[in-house]
């Protein structure tokens, strides 16, 4: 026999397990950070950057290495690697490591 839901079901096939699963969380936060755009070599721009911020879930923190290509004035590339974590006080770290990539234009 199985309840599911306060509905009852007499004939299952089968057996039962439990099975640990990760849900995606949307997280909004509200933040500041810093760029460091090193020296322009050529066309080539490397930096760095560092976000703090707080959620209701707890306090992040984001860091980001890459490299911009400027076409022209008006026209930028950006390919970067980023870390972000979240911390809170109801459970451990939890942390995602990803690729960015942009193209900005601007007038």
């Amino acid at each position: 026999m199985l309840t599911l839901g306060g509905q009852t079901y007499h004939n299952t096939i089968g057996s039962l397990y439990p099975v640990p699963v990760e849900a995606a969380n949307d997280v909004f936060s509200l933040g500041a950070g810093y760029r460091l755009a090193f020296v322009e070599t050529g066309l080539f721009i490397p930096f760095a950057e560092i976000i703090l911020g707080a959620s209701a879930q707890g306090g992040l923190t984001s860091e980001m290495a890459g490299i911009g290509y400027s076409f022209n004035p008006l026209l930028s590339f950006e390919f970067a690697l980023r870390s972000d974590q979240l911390y809170s006080r109801s459970y451990s770290p939890q942390g995602v490591f990803n690729l960015n990539a942009s193209v900005s234009f601007g007038w």
